[in-house]
């Protein structure tokens, strides 16, 4: 009983080895591209940074918003749109109420 414990461990270690060799090869290899990468634009960041700017501007870029049965497409309604749901989940008194640096706040 114990020798077939034994043996699947073994064997599970191989398989785990062998697992850790593939997944350090692709790392290694992504490793040796990015650096290539960073040595050809190393000084002309143009094209680089062009690239990692547009990457992260389409992550973050709002297309349309669909709230119940309406969808919203421009920047304008899509901007009315984030200020009312906000507006709504904070809710301040008439006339502000809260400003960023009350004079009072050291006095408390």
């Amino acid at each position: 009983m114990e020798s077939l414990e034994e043996d699947r461990y073994k064997r599970l270690t191989a398989v785990r080895a062998k697992l850790q060799s593939s997944l350090a090869a692709k790392i290694q290899f992504q490793f040796k591209l990015a650096r290539k990468s960073f040595y050809e634009y190393g000084n002309k960041c143009g094209k680089m940074l062009a690239r990692a700017l547009h990457a992260k501007r389409q992550k973050s870029f709002v297309q349309a918003i669909n709230l119940g049965s309406e969808c919203y497409r421009t920047p304008k309604t899509i901007a009315e749109a984030f200020r009312a749901y906000y507006a709504a989940l904070y809710p301040l008194p008439p006339g502000g109420g809260w400003t960023p640096y009350r004079k009072d706040a050291w006095n408390m």
